[in-house]
C-alpha cells in the first residue's frame, strides 16, 4: 500500500508540474550487495552487477532546492557465501520510485554540482535465485510476496552526487534498504537488506517553462 501511495502522488506531481519541469532520461550500471544477518551472524557478501534505466524530473522549489523524482527499472542482487561452501546467488527486477530532493550548486553557466536525497519504494516483478548446496547447484524462479518467501516490496534510503551540464548529467548514487526482503525470517532467522552503487547518466528530453 505504501509503495502504491508514494507511486501515485509522485505521478500526480508529474502531472501538476509538467508546465515548469525538465524531463530526462536516465540510466546506467549497478553493483548490488547485501548486509545479511543469519541468526544474528553477519555472513560475508559478495556484488552483483547490474543496471538501471528510468524517467527523472526536475522543478525548482526556492533557491538551490529542487524536486527531482525519478520512475524506472533496476536490477539488484547479492551472493552470500556460508562458513561451509553452500552459496546463494539472487537476481532481482525492481520497478523502483524514488521521490528525490536537490540541491543545485552552480558552478558555471548551465553547470552545476547537485547532491540528491530520498527515500525509495521498489515494487519486485521478477527474480532468479541460484544456490549450491553440498556442491550440487539449483536455480529456481523466486517468488514475491507481502507475507512469505520473499517480499514483494522494498524501502530504502536513495543518495546521489552528480555534475549537471546544460542537457548532460553524470551521477554516482547508493541506495540503502530499510527492511529486510526474507518474509520467513521468523522461522530461518534470516535477515537479508538491499545495497546498490551506480554510475549513472542522463539526458534532458525536454524542457517545460
Amino acid at each position: 500500500m505504501k509503495f502504491f501511495l508514494v507511486a501515485a502522488l509522485t505521478l500526480a506531481f508529474f502531472r501538476d508540474a509538467a508546465a515548469q519541469t525538465q524531463i530526462a532520461l536516465r540510466g546506467g550500471f549497478s553493483f548490488s550487495t547485501t548486509r545479511a544477518y543469519y541468526s544474528d551472524v553477519k555472513q560475508p557478501a559478495g556484488f552483483v552487477p547490474g543496471a538501471n534505466l528510468g524517467l527523472q524530473i526536475k522543478t525548482a522549489f526556492e533557491g538551490l532546492l529542487h524536486f527531482s523524482p525519478f520512475i524506472g527499472y533496476s536490477s539488484k542482487g547479492y551472493i552470500i557465501k556460508s562458513a561451509n561452501g553452500d552459496k546463494t546467488h539472487n537476481f532481482i527486477h525492481y520497478i523502483d520510485i524514488v521521490p528525490l530532493l536537490s540541491i543545485d550548486i552552480n558552478t558555471a553557466k548551465n553547470k552545476s554540482l547537485v547532491f540528491g536525497v530520498g527515500p525509495s519504494a521498489g515494487l519486485a516483478i521478477a527474480g532468479k535465485e541460484k544456490t549450491t548446496v553440498a556442491g550440487i547447484s539449483s536455480s529456481s524462479k523466486m517468488k514475491f510476496s507481502t507475507s512469505k518467501d520473499y517480499g514483494l516490496f522494498d524501502f530504502g534510503l536513495h543518495s546521489s552526487i552528480g555534475y549537471h551540464f546544460n542537457k548532460i548529467f553524470v551521477e554516482a548514487a547508493y541506495q540503502y534498504g530499510f527492511v529486510s526482503i526474507n518474509n520467513n525470517e521468523e522461522k530461518d532467522k534470516k535477515n537479508i537488506r538491499n545495497r546498490s552503487f551506480s554510475l549513472n547518466i542522463g539526458y534532458y528530453i525536454k524542457s517545460y517553462k
